[in-house]
């Protein structure tokens, strides 16, 4: 009898624990950019972003966050959007497109609307 054992034995101990590794730091990045996003929605952020003038004359607030497409269906951002439009306060997330030198580019952005 050999002690050479096969190389799927010999490597699947690694092999789990680089996907247990890999599983982790991506729901450490996706819990990162859900924290993100929340801190973006936070009430006094955005009565401090809408008292200093950072809102257009339809009274929006456009905040850019490339992330947020990734995470906006976790559950603490709709309950955050929930509480919210509770205050009157619309959030939605956009497409905005912007032309530089001849080329367009494409951001996601969240767009905060203030009913009076």
């Amino acid at each position: 009898m050999s002690n050479y054992r096969g190389y799927h034995q010999r490597f699947s101990p690694i092999k789990s624990q680089m996907s247990r590794a890999v599983d982790d730091h991506e729901r450490d990045v996706k819990m990162a950019w859900v924290e993100r996003v929340l801190q973006m929605l936070n009430s006094d952020q955005l009565i401090s972003q809408a008292g200093s003038g950072l809102v257009n004359e339809e009274k929006c607030l456009v905040l850019e966050c490339n992330v947020a497409p990734q995470v906006w269906d976790d559950p603490r951002i709709t309950y955050r959007l929930r509480q919210l439009e509770g205050s009157g306060i619309v959030v939605e997330l956009i497409d905005h497109e912007s032309t530089i030198a001849g080329k367009t580019f494409k951001r996601n952005k969240i767009r905060v609307s203030f009913q009076s």
